[in-house]
């Protein structure tokens, strides 16, 4: 049995959901069950979102127990114990593999741990024999390069219907667009918030190179060549770099009509994500927004609507990313995307 470790936000259930899967498509009739007793027992962000927001229906491992048993592990894990500790002490062989240090607050276990490096690809640990925990969150782009075409299938978000995202919307799919996600928030107490001068000089180097490199006349496409279903395929050019399109999905809803674009030469509409939009409002300068000769702050999505923010960003043909799972998700979700400014250490 294998089993996934399911918690976080929603960008961090949608990689531990991409994890799972590659397991399944890399080998066909197998399963890989996430472990869902975190949110049985805790409420964090919004919940367990992945079913309200893609409609997935991944093989979860309450599935795997008759109700007493399901019942029985939950007792044991308010008590402290992780799912894989306890199916230890009922004598099941079971090790664990970790990217993270922080299993044994999340999942202590005192059986054998196999740690590896965070944020990586390494698809050998899937080929472990035996039954194995993963405890991680695999927020790498190989995970999802490798069956793109098929997750690009699966993420579908729910249609936008009301007025102030359909705004929104068309303002980005009919202008030059760039997102800058500013993630607050938990990443404060945590220490993980990036500094004003990072996105300041982000957004500079964006505004210099793609205003210098980008072709001002009107873009054509390039046919990518064909991709092979589960090897990792080659990541998006760099800043500046105008990419290959790859063949986009129907746009959401089919609302909008073709449009005429504008031109480079009338700069780029920069769309401000963030979980504090107006503590962005209030440093604006100091994050360097006024460089951008129009700005959107894209606001209300909020109370189990924060997924419309990612929506919104798949969208846009430039990317400024912070160092968050959220805006990472959005960029390789993105179909539309022409530019990206990385200011995170992940790799895309």
């Amino acid at each position: 049995m294998k089993i996934q470790f399911l918690n976080g936000g929603l960008a961090n259930q949608a990689f531990q959901y991409i994890f799972a899967r590659y397991y399944e498509l890399s080998h066909p009739g197998d399963k890989m069950f996430l472990d869902d007793s975190y949110f049985a027992l805790h409420t964090v962000h919004n919940g367990y979102e992945l079913e309200k927001v893609f409609g997935f229906r991944p093989h979860m491992l309450s599935q795997c127990f008759d109700e007493k048993v399901w019942a029985f592990i939950l007792e044991e894990r308010q008590q402290g114990k992780s799912v894989p500790q306890i199916l230890r002490e009922q004598q099941v062989q079971i090790q664990m593999i970790t990217e993270t240090g922080n299993y044994s607050h999340f999942n202590p276990f005192d059986g054998e741990v196999f740690p590896i490096p965070s944020n990586g690809y390494f698809p050998e640990i899937l080929e472990v024999p035996g039954n194995t925990y993963y405890h991680g969150y695999w927020i790498n782009k190989d995970w999802f390069m490798g069956y793109r075409e098929t997750f690009l299938g699966e993420f579908t978000f729910p249609v936008i219907t009301d007025e102030r995202n359909l705004r929104y919307l068309e303002e980005i799919q009919t202008s030059h667009s760039v997102s800058v996600h500013v993630r607050r928030g938990d990443y404060v107490t945590l220490g993980w918030e990036l500094d004003l001068g990072v996105y300041q000089d982000g957004l500079r180097r964006f505004v210099e190179q793609a205003q210098t490199r980008g072709q001002k006349d009107e873009r054509t496409s390039v046919q990518e060549p064909p991709q092979v279903q589960g090897q990792p395929q080659e990541p998006p050019q760099a800043l500046g770099q105008p990419q290959t399109q790859v063949q986009e999905r129907p746009q959401l809803q089919g609302q909008m009509a073709a449009h005429r674009r504008a031109s480079v030469e009338d700069g780029w509409h920069l769309f401000v994500f963030s979980d504090d939009i107006d503590w962005c409002r209030e440093h604006a300068r100091q994050l360097g927004f006024g460089l951008f000769p129009k700005i959107t702050y894209v606001e209300g999505n909020v109370r189990g609507e924060n997924y419309r923010d990612l929506q919104l960003m798949s969208q846009c043909e430039g990317m400024i990313l912070s160092n968050s799972a959220f805006s990472y998700l959005a960029a390789l979700l993105n179909t539309r995307r022409r530019y990206t400014l990385n200011l995170s250490d992940r790799v895309l």
